[in-house]
């Protein structure tokens, strides 16, 4: 499995995309221009961003596996209509999954296809996809892939839902929860409980904030620290962290620390943003400090800097049915509910292979 001939895969993705009338280029041979893309969209979701999906391959590769990335540009004559994050990740005890840079290290992002595009090429790139996913599936011999689709600034079904309803693919259903950053900050308050405006109201009584656009390793530090003093050990290499810092000086992600009336650190959180989005990516607060406000009120400062940036939604996180969530991650879904003004449905797709 370690043996895995890249060539020889990428040479059968061209020659699939040639059947389906499309041609690629590989998104390691152009960073730069996928960023572009990203960013010249209608909506440029932050899980497809390079920052995004180099970090989730620094975390899994650090905690055993190897990712192999054959994330790609679909082209139509030699224009760009689409991007695909998709990898394969060997993983430590040996077996081998077909996924996209994601977060739960399992999922294939759905394409991320050019907004005004027409439906029949539209389709043909989900057709062109699925033929992938079909060729990957069987030269590994899975049994199954799992895909999600997640909010992209359309408010309809996409057509990655439908062609895979079509198909009889199982679905099961999330929510995820979202700022509308148009909306002015009185409008977004107006979704809050009054709890949730008291506590706000309590912290900023108590707490110093500072809003760090740019960061130096003496103050990443502390939040790194408080990290691994709160976890009692070390759960993620200094690589990680040091592209955190990156992409906060960098200008692709900010970070909000909290300090008491005697200026210690108490607690903050992380956000990472494109050009249109911003996704809640990390927090970490003082254990004894729990029962306050802390993180109420780094979501109001976030909201109110991301408006200051002209971003459109801020993906706050997303909503499991009680059967598929452990309770830690229930009370954390429960704490993001106080603060979106919107909910979409994002669904997984289990593709199943005989």
């Amino acid at each position: 499995m370690n043996n895995i001939d890249k060539l020889s895969i990428v040479k059968n993705l061209i020659k699939i995309a040639h059947n389906h009338k499309l041609s690629l280029q590989f998104r390691d041979s152009s960073f730069e221009l996928w960023d572009k893309f990203l960013n010249n969209q209608h909506y440029s979701s932050t899980f497809y961003s390079n920052q995004e999906l180099d970090y989730q391959t620094i975390y899994y590769t650090d905690n055993g596996s190897k990712f192999i990335d054959l994330s790609l540009f679909f082209l139509s004559n030699n224009d760009e209509i689409a991007i695909w994050p998709l990898c394969l990740n060997l993983t430590k005890d040996n077996k081998i999954i077909i996924c996209s840079q994601f977060y739960d290290g399992i999922s294939i992002l759905a394409p991320n296809i050019l907004t005004n595009l027409n439906h029949k090429l539209k389709k043909r790139v989900i057709e062109c996809c699925l033929s992938i996913l079909d060729f990957l599936a069987k030269k590994f011999r899975l049994n199954k892939v799992n895909s999600i689709s997640t909010f992209t600034g359309e408010k309809d079904i996409d057509l990655w839902f439908y062609e895979n309803f079509k198909r009889g693919c199982s679905i099961t259903p999330e929510v995820e929860l979202l700022v509308d950053l148009s909306l002015n900050f009185d409008e977004i308050k107006s979704f809050w409980t009054k709890s949730t405006k008291s506590d706000i109201q309590i912290a900023k009584k108590t707490w110093k904030y500072k809003i760090f656009e740019n960061i130096d390793k003496i103050d990443w530090d502390d939040f790194k620290n408080l990290h691994f003093e709160l976890a009692g050990k070390k759960t993620r290499s200094d690589k990680t962290w040091e592209s955190q810092i990156a992409d906060i000086n960098n200008k692709n992600a900010f970070a909000i620390h909290l300090y008491d009336k005697n200026n210690k650190f108490v607690g903050g959180s992380f956000f990472r943003y494109t050009s249109k989005e911003a996704i809640y990516s990390s927090g970490v607060y003082r254990r004894e400090l729990f029962n306050k406000p802390l993180g109420h009120y780094t979501q109001q400062l976030a909201i109110q800097y991301m408006q200051k940036m002209q971003l459109k939604w801020y993906k706050i996180g997303h909503i499991s049915a009680d059967n598929h969530a452990n309770q830690k991650e229930k009370n954390i879904s429960f704490f993001k509910t106080k603060f979106n003004t919107d909910r979409f449905l994002r669904f997984n797709f289990e593709h199943s292979y005989k």
